[in-house]
């Protein structure tokens, strides 16, 4: 089993893209576009899975290297 601690409580409003994190928005918006690199129709819930995937990867690569 593999447990990840998330750093921070902005997985759904951090661009997967750019790493913009959004202004707080309320979660009845369940998509947004990054206003800092473009990027359009990001779905809060995909890119919530997504930064949790890729911070995954980083912890793993991270462990077997030491």
């Amino acid at each position: 089993m593999f447990w990840l601690r998330w750093k921070t409580l902005s997985g759904s409003q951090c661009c997967f893209h750019c790493g913009h994190i959004a202004d707080t928005m309320p979660l009845d918006v369940r998509t947004w576009d990054c206003p800092a690199c473009g990027t359009q129709g990001i779905d809060r819930d995909i890119k919530a899975a997504r930064n949790i995937l890729q911070a995954g990867k980083a912890t793993t690569r991270e462990s077997s290297a030491n």
